[in-house]
């Protein structure tokens, strides 16, 4: 590969990269609002509700996930799965009705 094929593969592998963790970071919103959604009292009286991650709170594991030149941070995940699992619960049908 010459030089200038590298920078591109490069910045293709990058942009690739920004993809999957977007996706991955999605994800993991959805599952984590979907696992609290059915833990909540109101809609599941399971004695046993699902598992779901260890620490969503914590950005430990984001380090991990970042890039200097093509994902630098992370906006925290815990306000994005409240909100979705707000909406989720929102739209599950009451008891009555």
């Amino acid at each position: 590969m010459t030089l200038s094929e590298l920078i591109t593969a490069r910045a293709e592998a990058g942009a690739a990269y920004v993809a999957a963790v977007a996706e991955l970071r999605s994800t993991i919103i959805e599952l984590a609002a979907l696992d609290a959604t059915l833990a909540n009292l109101n809609v599941s009286t399971s004695p046993n509700p699902p598992a779901t991650f260890f620490q969503l709170a914590s950005d430990h594991w984001q380090h991990l996930l970042r890039h200097p030149d093509f994902v630098a941070g992370f906006a925290p995940l815990l306000p994005e799965v409240n909100d979705r699992r707000d909406l989720l619960i929102a739209c599950y049908p009451s008891p009555e009705g």
